[in-house]
């Protein structure tokens, strides 16, 4: 018996090959981080020591320029020293009159250094300008000392100053050309000119009509005038007239030559 041919094995289709595209695919679109906004910086607090001094046996109005410096370094020093503060921290306002009153302050960001230096000036105010803190109290002699606590300012260096608003600046005013026959502003200011001449012409030829209409008839005028009125006096009829007898009528006639 021969054997069964075998059917064929059927060969599976291809997919189809995709063409490939020329336009190359849209990127997605990047986004920008936003920045957060900027923190004002906080202004520090500042703690404020006013000290007073009164100088009985000195006057810095005789002083030369020298001198007074000499006498503000020495009080500088003799204050940092005995207070434990640093030179920079300490601030001259002036010099009165009354021997001599030295006004001048500590200011400082350090609540404790603040506070303890004040504490030390209110209970022992003696022991500031002495020999043992560098002041010269064979020269100037020793003050005395009034203090002031002010706690918790606002510093004046760190506020926050706004920039100053500029002012809008006035665009340049255009210049017409001499040679490129005036450009916009003089059309506009002949045109303004030929409006006022127009109305001024206008004014006066209007006044010369109204007093030529205005005017009484004189010479020709009143003639023709007149003549019109004679021309147009009514007529009057005849009324009532009665007609001649026939008789007289034929005398006439034969009377007549």
């Amino acid at each position: 018996t021969p054997e069964p041919t075998p059917e064929p094995t059927p060969e599976p289709t291809p997919e189809p090959t995709r063409r490939p595209t020329s336009t190359p695919p849209t990127p997605l679109p990047t986004f920008t981080p936003i920045e957060s906004p900027t923190r004002y910086p906080t202004p520090e607090l500042v703690q404020k020591v006013e000290i007073k001094a009164t100088f009985a046996n000195i006057d810095y109005r005789v002083w030369t320029p020298t001198e007074q410096t000499e006498f503000e370094d020495n009080y500088k020093e003799a204050l940092s020293r005995s207070m434990e503060v640093p030179e920079d921290l300490i601030f001259i306002l002036g010099c009165e009159t009354g021997s001599t009153v030295v006004n001048s302050e500590i200011r400082t960001t350090n609540t404790t250094m603040a506070q303890s230096a004040a504490t030390q000036a209110t209970t022992a105010p003696q022991a500031i300008f002495t020999a043992n803190s560098g002041f010269n109290t064979s020269r100037y002699g020793a003050p005395v000392v009034q203090t002031t606590y002010v706690p918790a300012t606002f510093s004046p260096t760190t506020a926050i100053t706004p920039s100053p608003t500029q002012q809008p600046t006035d665009p340049p005013a255009t210049v017409a050309s001499a040679s490129g026959g005036g450009g916009g502003g003089g059309g506009s200011m002949t045109v303004i000119v030929g409006a006022i001449v127009g109305v001024i012409v206008g004014v006066v030829i209007g006044i010369c009509v109204y007093r030529q209409c205005n005017k009484s008839p004189k010479g020709d005028n009143r003639q023709f005038v007149e003549k019109n009125v004679v021309q147009m006096t009514p007529v009057v009829p005849v009324q009532n007239v009665s007609p001649l007898p026939m008789d007289s009528i034929r005398m006439g006639t034969s009377q007549a030559p």
